[in-house]
Order: structure tokens, then C-alpha cells, then sequence
């Protein structure tokens, strides 16, 4: 069943958040020239696919919705997903059951990686910025309590979220270890500590 209906994504979907959440996934790709064809699990508006084609790299688009029109209509928790360079796979995996997502860190058949997946937690930041040495030393000031004393609940749409009871960011690792990823790095926005980006490589 599709938990998000069309029009979600283009009904004041965008914001200072959502361009941020575009950026964190694109900017891994630019980094890495290695990276020529991409396929992005999650259709949505359609902005980073767009926005990578324009840069010439090879984009394709996986979904089950067949309405978004991805160029494979696939279900990433049992379809083995198209090779490419880079697979990115953000704000996608909440939407599947916990038990599933290990299936779905399987099939995802490229050497680079890119996911993103929401993080339960009361955040706390100190916004002061002086120069760029200063905002070294404040992006480490920069911290969250998750809500581990929350339980996951299908709110309609995510079924669980990092640093719930279950859920925790130590588990949801070790799923990705489990599935022969590795780490190569993780991190959050500064402002916005909501979200958890990891930039994947195959073992």
C-alpha cells in the first residue's frame, strides 16, 4: 500500500529543511569522482535526481508507487534493486517495518551507498558563530537525547525512528554491518540533528 500519496510531494513539501536534506544527499556524490550513475531509491519530487542529470551523471529512479513514475516500479525490501555506481536511499527506510529493513540494506546492489533515516531525540545547539575555527568547536556543542523511553508506533507513514526503545542507532548499525556495509561516515546538519546521514561502501 502506498503510505504517501503524489501530491504530498509537490503541496508545500519544500523548505529551508527539505533543500538542506537535498544537499547532504548530493554533495557525497560530487565528492567522489569515482561516481557516474546513480540509482535513487524513493522517487519524491524528483529534485535530486533532476539535479544530478543536469551534472551528466546516469540517474535512474526506484519506486513502488507507480504514479511517481520511477523508471523501476520495485519493492526494496523484495527486489533485488539495479546495479550503479551509488545508491541513495534516504528518508525511505523508516517506511518499512524494522524487521525489513535488513532486507532492504540487502539488495541494494551498488559499492557506494547513501542513506538517511530520522532520528527520535530532543536536540540542543548552541548557535553562535565567530569564524570558521569557533565553528569547529561548536558544531561539538551540537547535541541531542534520543527518546529511548519511546516505543516505535506507525504514525501513518514511519513505522520507527533511531533512538527509540528497539531502535537505537547501535542496532540499526550493526544492521548495516550485518548486510557487508561499511561505515565511511555518518553525520547529522548541525541544526537539525533530526536526521542521520551514513555514506556507505561495499566490504
Amino acid at each position: 500500500m502506498v503510505q504517501v500519496e503524489k501530491q504530498h510531494y509537490y503541496e508545500g513539501y519544500d523548505s529551508e529543511y527539505r533543500f538542506i536534506t537535498y544537499w547532504h544527499q548530493i554533495e557525497p556524490i560530487l565528492k567522489n569522482k569515482s561516481i557516474k550513475s546513480v540509482i535513487e531509491v524513493g522517487t519524491g519530487n524528483g529534485f535530486v535526481a533532476d539535479y544530478l542529470k543536469k551534472l551528466n551523471y546516469d540517474v535512474k529512479t526506484v519506486d513502488f508507487a507507480a504514479d511517481l513514475n520511477p523508471d523501476y516500479i520495485l519493492n526494496i525490501v523484495w527486489d533485488e534493486l539495479p546495479i550503479a555506481d551509488c545508491t541513495i536511499c534516504c528518508e525511505v527506510l523508516e517506511h518499512l517495518e524494522w524487521y525489513n529493513v535488513s532486507f532492504a540494506l540487502e539488495n541494494i546492489r551498488s559499492k557506494h551507498a547513501i542513506i538517511s533515516v530520522p532520528q527520535y531525540c530532543i536536540q540542543f545547539n548552541l548557535g553562535l558563530r565567530f569564524n570558521a575555527i569557533l565553528a569547529r568547536f561548536f558544531k561539538v556543542l551540537s547535541f541531542n537525547l534520543p527518546y529511548f523511553f519511546t516505543k516505535p508506533k506507525f504514525s501513518g507513514e514511519h513505522h520507527w525512528g533511531l533512538g527509540q526503545w528497539g531502535t537505537s542507532k547501535r542496532k540499526f548499525e550493526k544492521k548495516i554491518r550485518d548486510a557487508d556495509w561499511e561505515i565511511v561516515e555518518r553525520f547529522s546538519p548541525r541544526m537539525y540533528q533530526d536526521i542521520v546521514y551514513y555514506v556507505l561502501i561495499r566490504k
